[in-house]
């Protein structure tokens, strides 16, 4: 449930600018020229359409990816929409809700702020831990009490990108601070209050046993 939309595996891009949206269908078919996005733009006895399918069928223009999905995943993600904007809502919901549950331990853990005029659909809720606290130790309090969680990883803090762009994170204290101090737990929609309060409950608790 952490995802907005299901679709069993991969998502959906909506843009209303045309050249993006050219781009992310070439993408999503391993860089294919746009000229051939179906199996249904060749079938045609136009004969100049024809020659350019030809010509132009098995082009590809960019280094792409096969990320095409399949009917019955556009399906379960089509299904998923006529019940978004209520999901959306109790997100929303939960976090101001875990946000006022959490009151008065702003000095040792970091809840979301969102300004005026801005809006967040909490595909996650996420908090930062004050670094008198040890990140892994308190994660795994949650973890033991059946709270899971995830980290917070800047994509500099990945190794593959350390490998690439070596020394390139100590340009970002932001980032590096996220890495070492940040984490997420859930925020879906399949949470009730009770849960909410457990979860408040069981954060409270690691700090009163280390106070």
């Amino acid at each position: 449930m952490a995802h907005h939309i299901a679709a069993g595996i991969g998502g959906v891009v909506t843009t209303n600018d045309p050249v993006l949206a050219e781009l992310c269908r070439s993408y999503m078919t391993h860089g294919r020229d746009n000229v051939y996005m179906s199996i249904d733009d060749d079938n045609t006895d136009d004969p100049s359409v024809l020659s350019t399918m030809v010509e132009r069928r098995y082009n590809f223009e960019r280094v792409g990816y096969s990320y095409r999905a399949t009917e019955l995943e556009a399906a379960i993600a089509l299904s998923e929409l006529e019940a978004i904007k209520l999901n959306l809502d109790m997100r929303k919901s939960n976090a101001a809700c875990l946000t006022y549950l959490l009151g008065g331990l702003e000095h040792l853990l970091q809840t979301p702020y969102i300004p005026k005029g801005y809006d967040h659909t909490f595909m996650m809720y996420p908090m930062v831990l004050s670094p008198e606290y040890d990140l892994q130790d308190f994660l795994l309090h949650l973890e033991k009490n059946g709270i899971e969680t995830r980290l917070m990883f800047p994509l500099l803090s990945q190794p593959v990108y350390r490998e690439l762009f070596p020394g390139l994170e100590n340009k970002y204290p932001v980032s590096q601070k996220l890495t070492k101090q940040g984490f997420f737990i859930g925020c879906h929609q399949g949470l009730v209050f009770e849960d909410l309060q457990y979860i408040s409950n069981t954060i409270r608790l690691y700090f009163k046993d280390r106070s």
